[in-house]
């Protein structure tokens, strides 16, 4: 019944940094994804998980190696690249048996982000509500309340043409049944 006013043309959008590798470090890495136009260093987590615990030590340092530079780890941790890339490097890895994620920075260090838009039915109205303070001065509060059939939490994001609406309130719409037939959104 919700679906007759739910209509198409919005996106939940998930920023996230630029992967290239997500997996136990293993001689030579294969990176998955494109270099981004922005890209200019790499940022390399090792971290030890259950049955791979080896990410370096001050006696046998495991090494990352990006484009023929190598970078030392005596322990989990996070290094960054410091010779600046143009297109996905090569980079095999020695003396580690732990995990590693690789992601690509711009030249300012920051992680560069990448978008992913997964299409979902809503009806998105204005919606103002208010309160009375403590000195009695009546606020009245503008904002966008969304409708939806597809959960969202708190900070997620809906794009709908050009505008992003921030999720700042979630309730669920329970049907006699106590399914939840819809969610109502504040933004």
């Amino acid at each position: 019944m919700i679906d007759d006013y739910l209509t198409p043309g919005a996106y939940k959008v998930t920023k996230g940094p630029v992967t290239l590798y997500i997996g136990l470090s293993s001689g030579s890495l294969t990176l998955t994804g494109t270099w981004p136009a922005n890209g200019s260093r790499l940022a390399i987590v090792a971290s030890a998980i259950t049955g791979h615990t080896n990410c370096g030590s001050e006696l046998v340092p495991g090494t990352v190696t990006i484009n023929g530079t190598a970078i030392s780890f005596k322990q989990a941790g996070r290094k960054t690249s410091t010779a600046t890339l143009t297109a996905l490097p090569t980079i095999v890895t020695a003396n580690l048996d732990c995990n590693l994620v690789i992601t690509v920075l711009d030249s300012g260090l920051s992680p560069i982000q990448t978008e992913t838009s997964t299409a979902i039915n809503t009806r998105i109205e204005p919606h103002q509500s208010g309160y009375i303070d403590a000195s009695g001065t009546w606020t009245t509060i503008n904002d966008t309340q969304i409708f939806s059939d597809t959960s969202l939490v708190v900070n997620d994001v809906v794009r709908k043409n050009t505008r992003d609406y921030t999720i700042k309130q979630v309730d669920d719409n329970p049907d006699l049944g106590g399914e939840v037939a819809y969610y109502t959104y504040l933004a």
